[in-house]
């Protein structure tokens, strides 16, 4: 599997770090570009790149801004509109380095909102979005006190960040991927209350308004999550109607591509990918 790093600069001055893989042996019959979710980053995911170049695609993913390897505050952000930009830039990124290929989107947990937000508001040409474990929701959610404190605060001190509250005990059943993610100096546990509430609003707006893509969307995600809800995911599958295929698996946790099944995932992923070429 060949590799590549690079960096590229946000609209508002970031530099995001990025990187690429596609297989040693074949030409890339598609490219995707990778979105991942809160406190981690793309570097995490070499394994779920390794099955998909093996599968015939070529993988372009970013360290989210405040996450990884990019710049920006740890687990914030100055407004939603700016990360659905960002995602703009890593796709036009991806068509710069793989033209004319084919372009999907693949987004878990916070990134998977991100990207059904994206397919709602920027209505972009693709070929197909896959989203994962999708945040629209808390599978327990935060006390309504909370929320209001949430609310005051991103405006007071927008830029404050607090742990997150997430469990990594909750990721997934395997216990050496919990060690993995406990132990990796780049995961971290912030988030500021800016980024908390615009989180919480896209995922009302995305469940709302599902019925507004129109692009063929894959939605996976595990009847045991204890971080972002399967329910949601089910009622913004219902809300999209025909045009978002959704599989739940019983048990998996969160981190679905983290599972001791993950194959079930992997084989459900590049299935749907290759329908859509």
């Amino acid at each position: 599997m060949k590799t590549n790093t690079f960096k590229w600069t946000t609209t508002d001055g970031l530099e995001l770090f990025a990187k690429s893989w596609q297989s040693d042996n074949q030409a890339p019959k598609a490219v995707i570009t990778l979105v991942h979710g809160l406190g981690e980053h793309i570097e995490r995911y070499e394994h779920v790149a390794q099955v998909l170049t093996d599968a015939g695609y070529a993988i372009v993913g970013y360290d989210q801004r405040g996450h990884g390897k990019s710049q920006g505050n740890r687990g914030h952000i100055p407004n939603y509109d700016q990360l659905l930009d960002d995602v703009t830039l890593a796709l036009n990124k991806t068509k710069e380095l793989f033209p004319k290929l084919p372009l999907f989107i693949y987004g878990h947990s916070m990134g998977g909102g991100l990207v059904a937000n994206y397919l709602i508001r920027r209505q972009p040409k693709l070929q197909a979005a896959i989203l994962t474990a999708p945040y629209f929701g808390l599978t327990n959610p935060q006390p309504a006190i909370k929320l209001a404190l949430g609310r005051l605060t991103q405006n007071l001190v927008p830029k404050l960040s607090l742990p997150s509250g997430l469990n990594a005990d909750h990721i997934s059943r395997d216990s050496e991927e919990v060690r993995k993610y406990k132990n990796d100096p780049l995961v971290h546990d912030k988030i500021s209350a800016k980024m908390g509430i615009s989180m919480i609003d896209a995922g009302v707006y995305a469940l709302e308004n599902a019925n507004k893509i129109s692009v063929p969307t894959l939605l996976l995600h595990g009847k045991g999550d204890e971080i972002t809800s399967p329910k949601a995911s089910a009622e913004f599958a219902k809300n999209a109607v025909s045009i978002v295929q959704i599989e739940l698996f019983d048990k998996l946790y969160h981190e679905i591509h983290n599972e001791p099944e993950k194959q079930l995932v992997f084989d459900s992923i590049i299935k749907f990918l290759n329908s859509h070429l």
